[in-house]
């Protein structure tokens, strides 16, 4: 990947490489052979196709970035990502499936995390709490995780289905 260091952003604004980021990235073995010329142009190259696919796909990144952050709390014994529910449960083509973003287990207790790069809708609210219920038992947990700013209504509708939201405002605050 070669490009410009600062393009043009929504509204007109301009938007400058994340320096700290893209040095982040490459430290931990995600990007190889990263130059910047601050001001002029940005360069590097992705470790492999697969972490290509991650970091070009927003969706991708939010759930690897609460994937790492289930790891890094040290509370959960498993966590696994893009979890593919199958409601018949022998896999066949035709079923009908549904993926969890985030899985993660805390001791005997389930905890179903849905990530989203939109604005958070009842529907994605009312399919969490069906997946919670139906498949992790009476203890389930669940949170859905956006990177907007969250309605008040929205939180009221996750409050009464017992789904904890985490939104912009936290994401950037850090998560507790």
């Amino acid at each position: 990947m070669a490009g410009a260091y600062t393009v043009k952003g929504e509204r007109g604004s301009r938007i400058s490489a994340p320096d700290a980021a893209l040095i982040g990235l490459e430290k931990i073995g995600m990007l190889k052979n990263l130059v910047i010329k601050r001001g002029e142009r940005v360069s590097f190259d992705f470790a492999d196709a697969q972490i290509r696919t991650w970091l070009r796909d927003i969706g991708s990144v939010l759930e690897l970035y609460i994937y790492k952050v289930c790891l890094d709390v040290g509370i959960f014994q498993d966590v696994h990502t893009s979890v593919v529910v199958d409601w018949e449960g022998d896999f066949r083509r035709d079923n009908v499936t549904n993926e969890i973003d985030v899985m993660a287990m805390q001791g005997v207790t389930p905890v179903f995390i849905s990530c989203k790069t939109c604005e958070v809708n009842t529907e994605a609210l009312n399919d969490l709490a069906i997946l919670r219920d139906r498949f992790g038992g009476h203890g389930a947990k669940a949170a859905i995780v956006t990177t907007q700013t969250c309605r008040s209504v929205t939180r009221h509708r996750a409050a009464e289905l017992g789904i904890r939201v985490i939104d912009r405002s936290d994401l950037q605050g850090g998560i507790t």
